[in-house]
């Protein structure tokens, strides 16, 4: 009787407001499914949810995307849960996430366990050609988020083969530097900076310098990662500031570490 009565609205156009707004479908839904892992068990909490998801029209801009975007939150959340508390397999939670991230590529709640369950020891370890599959150069959120997984993969010796994990990291940066919405933004410039600090020669790193103010020649940040990755290069950088009209504020103790 309730999917009977919100199914017509399922197809109407998503506004602000009706994102902003609680919606009585979505809260008994997910108070329900609660209800039911706390008094009968995990499987029927969640095949509460997959059921009325599945029932529920999910065209894009809709309201009815939104409370399966929603519903799926509080499944991941479930499995998640459940996960943790039975040290059980991540196998059903990492099926759950990877399936509602293709569909809501940009929704920072799921990214965020997924981030936390590939980088958590003995959790998750989801080969890295696999993970990477899961999401295409269309959802550069996502793929940003992969990128970090990588750097802590690398950092804490997860991942086995180093330069394996270092190509899977240059692919990502390069898409996400080529792609029209991200290729512009500084934190995934700094980033591929870092990369080619790591792994390349100084040639390249500065070639990537040069491409990282190509982009965006306000950020301070790049002069200052160029300044600790090419201190050779220190009199071009400081010309290079002085032609943006750019300044930097040091400490005596920092100017100093900088001349020597």
């Amino acid at each position: 009787a309730l999917m009977e009565r919100y199914t017509p609205m399922a197809e109407e156009p998503l506004t602000v407001a009706m994102a902003l707004t609680p919606h009585l479908l979505v809260e008994w839904l997910a108070c329900h499914s609660v209800l039911l892992y706390v008094t009968h068990s995990v499987c029927e909490a969640t095949s509460l949810l997959q059921h009325h998801i599945d029932l529920i029209s999910c065209s894009p801009n809709t309201l009815g995307s939104l409370w399966v975007e929603q519903l799926s939150e509080v499944l991941v959340d479930l499995h998640y849960t459940h996960t943790l508390h039975t040290q059980s397999s991540y196998g059903p939670l990492r099926a759950t996430l990877v399936k509602a991230i293709s569909m809501f590529p940009n929704n920072l709640s799921l990214l965020n366990i997924l981030a936390t369950i590939e980088t958590r020891s003995g959790g998750g370890g989801t080969p890295l050609w696999k993970l990477v599959s899961h999401f295409p150069p269309s959802a550069p959120l996502a793929r940003l988020v992969l990128v970090f997984v990588v750097r802590h993969r690398l950092a804490s010796y997860i991942i086995e083969d180093s330069l394996g994990g270092s190509h899977y990291l240059k692919n990502l940066l390069r898409q996400l530097t080529s792609e029209r919405k991200t290729r512009e933004c500084p934190l995934i410039l700094r980033l591929a900076l870092q990369l080619a600090a790591a792994t390349e020669s100084a040639v390249q790193i500065k070639a990537t310098f040069y491409k990282c103010l190509q982009a965006c020649p306000w950020v301070k940040a790049f002069y200052m990662d160029a300044v600790k990755f090419l201190p050779e290069e220190l009199s071009e950088i400081q010309d290079l500031l002085i032609e943006k009209e750019l300044r930097l504020h040091t400490t005596p103790e920092e100017l100093e570490i900088l001349r020597d």
